[in-house]
């Protein structure tokens, strides 16, 4: 036995014959509501269904821009003046700061003085029964004010190092520099002693002449040395940005100790923080679409394989991600528009969708 059920419409008339009219149907109001209620009902399971599908599908990495980084070092120890500031643009051989050594300075004032004092004093024939002594005092005398600037300097640098306001090293150069001046004290003196008797035979004489001329002459060679690195003016090598100043203007630097990092805006490279289930996508070469915050995208390249795992950066984590730790990988991009050479700035990193990436990121080989 079949069931058929058809829908009558029967006619708008009352039992008496009366034709009566009815209003509109509710039922369209109320078949919407249903499906707004079903919407409600299902869109959980559709939100799951939609985070399954695109976990192997869509893939992407938060990312930011960096500049490779020169530090820039001090090639001789003294104070520095530094005019730069964090963010300023320079350009290949524009000065970037001077150093100046005090100490060079110092040693180079008690050199002209002894050597002014041995011109002003040539060798001149002794009488018998006196003797020229002035040249050597003096010579004493220079000596005498060469150790205790050197002492002064190195009780003021043992001051500092005791507040932990100076280096082991510059100690031991201060301690160098005493012990070297109160030897050549004890030389002028000991030069002095063995001609204070009232004669002495003209050939000992014509030996303090040839010291004499000896001594200017090394003076002269010290003299040039140390005008050479008392003051040193330091260039960029690159056209870049300051990223980090690493010493105070007139602040004090050892040798060798940097003092400006810059960051080399012609080798620009994006650092992308990829979730480890997404390893395949990280392989060298691999194609990679960087997004810039203003929606431009521009076509890049996985440049090397990922050795290193770290912690996402708190201000690259959305909302609803955990600070979990990613892979880092590099990315190059030459499309990469040079007003985003910006260190620091963010962008999105979208890989293509690949089957085989896919399937390997599920665990499925293929």
């Amino acid at each position: 036995m079949r069931i058929r059920f058809s829908r009558k419409e029967s006619p708008n008339v009352d039992p008496g014959g009366l034709k009566v009219d009815y209003g509109p149907a509710r039922r369209a109001a109320l078949k919407w509501r249903w499906y707004l209620l079903l919407l409600l009902l299902f869109s959980p399971l559709a939100f799951l269904l939609w985070k399954v599908a695109s976990y192997a599908i869509l893939v992407s990495a938060p990312g930011v821009v960096r500049l490779e980084t020169v530090t820039v070092s001090s090639p001789i120890q003294g104070v520095v003046s530094l005019p730069l500031r964090p963010g300023q643009l320079v350009r290949r051989g524009d000065q970037l700061f001077s150093v100046r050594d005090p100490s060079v300075e110092a040693r180079l004032a008690v050199l002209n003085a002894e050597l002014g004092a041995l011109k002003s004093s040539p060798y001149r024939p002794p009488s018998l029964n006196r003797v020229d002594l002035s040249p050597l005092a003096s010579q004493v005398q220079v000596q005498r004010r060469s150790v205790a600037y050197q002492r002064e300097v190195r009780d003021r640098i043992r001051d500092l190092f005791s507040r932990g306001a100076a280096t082991r090293a510059e100690l031991d150069q201060a301690e160098d520099r005493l012990r070297q001046a109160e030897a050549a004290l004890a030389q002028a003196e000991a030069a002095l002693s063995t001609l204070k008797p009232s004669a002495q035979p003209a050939s000992q004489f014509s030996e303090y002449e040839a010291m004499r001329l000896n001594r200017m002459a090394q003076i002269q060679a010290e003299a040039e040395q140390l005008g050479s690195v008392r003051h040193k003016v330091v260039t960029s090598p690159v056209d870049g940005v300051v990223l980090e100043l690493l010493v105070n203007d007139r602040g004090s630097v050892p040798m060798g100790g940097g003092v400006v990092t810059l960051g080399d805006r012609s080798r620009v490279r994006i650092w992308g923080y990829l979730d480890p289930r997404f390893m395949p996508y990280g392989e060298v070469g691999s194609p990679v679409r960087v997004r810039t915050p203003d929606g431009m995208t521009v076509q890049g390249r996985v440049e090397a394989t990922p050795t290193l795992s770290t912690q996402i950066p708190p201000d690259l984590s959305g909302p609803l991600n955990e600070r979990g730790r990613a892979v880092l990988i590099s990315v190059t991009c030459p499309e990469l528009p040079a007003a985003y050479h910006v260190d620091g700035i963010k962008v999105d990193l979208r890989f293509p969708f690949s089957w085989r990436n896919a399937m390997r990121s599920l665990g499925i080989r293929i």
